[in-house]
C-alpha cells in the first residue's frame, strides 16, 4: 500500500494512506502511517499553493480538474515562463521583423503543434501588409488588405473566434476551417494581427489549452517589433531623400559597394540614367518652393512607377535625380525606358493654384557600365556629359553617350 501511494505521489496525486484500525498493528506502523499522511498533506498543501499562485501570476483560471496533479500543472508553466523568457532574449538579436516572425510561427509550431498561422500588419486603420505566412491556408488576409477596415478583430477590443460563432467574420471565406485571430497594438498608430487557421475541434482545444501562452509570446512580440520598425525608420531616414522618398547619394554610395561585384560575378549590364528637370528654377522663382517641391515629389512618382522593382533610382542633387536599371538586355532597351519616364514626365499635370496646371518636361543622359567603362566613376560621369547635350540641343529628349575627345574636360 505504501509502494503504490509513493509511487502515485511520485506523480503528482498524493493520497493519505488509511489508518489502520487493528489494534494488534504495532506502534511503529501507526506512527510510520500518520507521519505520511502529514507529508502528503503538507506536500499537497504547498504544491497546490504553488500551483495556484503561478496561475494567478499567468493570468491562468483555476481549473479543478487538474487539481489531482498540481506538480505537473506547475512544472508546466514554469516550463512555458522559460521558454518564453529564452524567446525575449532571442528576439533581441533579430535584425529584422521577420526574422522575429519567423522564429515565434516556428515556436508555435514545434511546441503548440499549430501549422496554419497568417500575420497582417495595419498602420492607422488604413493601410495592410501581410508580413509572414506559415502554412498554405489563408481564407482572409487578403479581403484585410484590400480594406483594412474589414478586419473584426482589428474593431474590436476581444479576440475574433470561430467556436461560439462560426461566421463571427465576414473576411473568413471557408466553412470548414475554424480559426482564431489575436491583434495587438504596436506603438500609437499600428496592430498586428495574428490569423491562426484550425482544421477541427481537436486542434480548436488543444489552442485554447495553450492560449495563455501563444497570447504571452504575442505580447513579448509587440515591443520588439516597434523596435525594429522605429530602426528601420531612422534607417531610411539615413538613405532616403526626405522629400522624394528616393534613395540618396549615401544610398548609392553603399549600394554600389555591393552591386559593382554582383555585376561582374553574373556579368550583368548596368544602365546609368541621369535625369534633370528642364527650367526647373523658373518654377522656383514663379511659384515658390512649396510648388517646387510638389514637382520634384510627382516626377520622383513618375520614375518610380516606370521602372522595376530591382532597379534603383537616386534623388542625386536638387532637381537631378540617378536611375540604375540594372541586367538590363540592351541599350536599346534602356533607351525605350528613358523615353518612356520623359513621356509620361511630360503627361504629368500638376496643380498649382486656382485651377491652373503646370506641366513639365526632363532630359536624360545614359550611360552604359561596363560597356562604356568598367569604372563606376566614368560611367556616372559620361552618363553627366549626354545629360549635358540633352540639354544643350533642346531639352526634352534623350541622349545616349557618345565617346568625344572632350570627355576628359571637367564640365561642372
Amino acid at each position: 500500500m505504501i509502494s503504490n501511494r509513493i509511487d502515485a505521489a511520485s506523480n503528482g496525486v498524493f493520497q493519505n494512506i488509511t489508518t489502520i484500525q487493528d489494534s494488534n498493528a504495532p506502534k511503529e506502523t501507526k506512527e510510520l502511517i500518520n507521519k505520511y499522511n502529514l507529508l502528503t498533506d503538507s506536500l499537497m498543501n504547498t504544491f497546490t499553493d504553488i500551483d495556484n499562485k503561478l496561475k494567478i501570476f499567468v493570468g491562468q483560471s483555476n481549473d479543478m480538474s487538474n487539481q489531482m496533479n498540481p506538480l505537473a500543472e506547475a512544472s508546466n508553466i514554469i516550463n512555458n515562463l522559460s521558454y518564453i523568457y529564452q524567446f525575449k532574449k532571442e528576439i533581441q538579436l533579430d535584425k529584422t521583423k521577420f526574422e522575429i516572425y519567423r522564429r515565434m510561427c516556428q515556436i508555435f509550431h514545434n511546441q503548440f503543434n499549430l501549422n496554419n498561422i497568417n500575420i497582417v500588419e495595419i498602420t492607422n486603420n488604413e493601410t495592410a501588409e501581410k508580413v509572414y505566412q506559415l502554412g498554405d491556408l489563408d481564407f482572409c488576409t487578403k479581403i484585410i488588405l484590400r480594406d483594412p477596415q474589414e478586419c473584426r478583430v482589428s474593431r474590436n477590443t476581444n479576440n475574433v473566434s470561430s467556436v461560439d460563432f462560426q461566421n463571427a467574420c465576414p473576411c473568413f471565406e471557408s466553412n470548414d476551417y475554424l480559426y482564431v485571430c489575436i491583434d495587438i497594438e504596436v506603438g500609437q498608430n499600428s496592430k498586428i494581427i495574428f490569423n491562426f487557421i484550425l482544421k477541427d475541434m481537436d486542434e480548436m482545444n488543444n489552442f485554447k489549452k495553450n492560449q495563455l501562452f501563444i497570447e504571452s509570446y504575442i505580447k513579448e512580440v509587440a515591443p520588439e517589433i516597434e523596435v525594429k520598425r522605429l530602426l528601420q525608420a531612422l534607417e531610411n531616414s539615413a538613405l532616403k531623400d526626405g522629400l522624394t522618398g528616393l534613395y540618396n547619394r549615401r544610398f548609392l554610395d553603399e549600394h554600389l559597394k555591393k552591386l559593382i561585384p554582383r555585376a561582374k560575378r553574373e556579368d550583368l549590364s548596368i544602365a546609368f540614367l541621369m535625369l534633370d528637370m528642364d527650367h526647373f528654377k523658373a518654377v522656383n522663382d514663379e511659384y515658390g518652393h512649396d510648388i517646387g517641391d510638389k514637382v520634384l515629389i510627382t516626377f520622383a512618382n513618375t520614375v518610380q512607377e516606370n521602372i522595376r522593382e530591382s532597379d534603383i533610382a537616386v534623388r542625386f542633387g536638387g532637381e537631378e535625380f540617378l536611375v540604375l536599371l540594372i541586367g538590363v538586355q540592351s541599350e536599346d532597351d534602356a533607351i525605350k525606358i528613358a523615353n518612356k519616364i520623359r513621356e509620361k514626365v511630360a503627361e504629368n499635370e500638376i496643380d498649382v493654384y486656382a485651377g491652373s496646371t503646370l506641366r513639365k518636361t526632363t532630359s536624360i543622359g545614359i550611360s552604359m557600365y561596363p560597356k562604356d567603362s568598367t569604372s563606376v566613376v566614368k560611367v556616372m560621369k559620361f552618363a553627366d556629359l549626354a545629360l549635358y547635350e540633352a540639354k544643350t540641343s533642346g531639352r526634352n529628349q534623350v541622349k545616349r553617350y557618345m565617346e568625344s575627345p572632350s570627355d576628359n574636360l571637367e564640365l561642372f
